[in-house]
């Protein structure tokens, strides 16, 4: 595969050791945020309901980095 996509042996491991970018790490948190007001709203939820959940916990508004 490296050979097809010109890349070397080396250049592909050091890219699968990295670590996450910052947006990753925050998209996680968000998603994961997100499933949990989903789940405590037993999975019945629209936007009126997910907004007072996410306020209970300033889901929008709290701080990831």
């Amino acid at each position: 595969m490296c050979e097809k996509f010109k890349e070397s042996k080396s250049g592909y491991y050091d890219w699968l050791r990295k670590s996450p970018f910052k947006r990753e790490t925050d998209n996680e948190a968000i998603s994961s945020a997100i499933r949990d007001v989903y789940e405590d709203s037993y999975g019945v939820t629209g936007h009126r309901g997910s907004g007072r959940s996410s306020r209970k916990g300033d889901i929008a508004s709290q701080d990831l980095g």
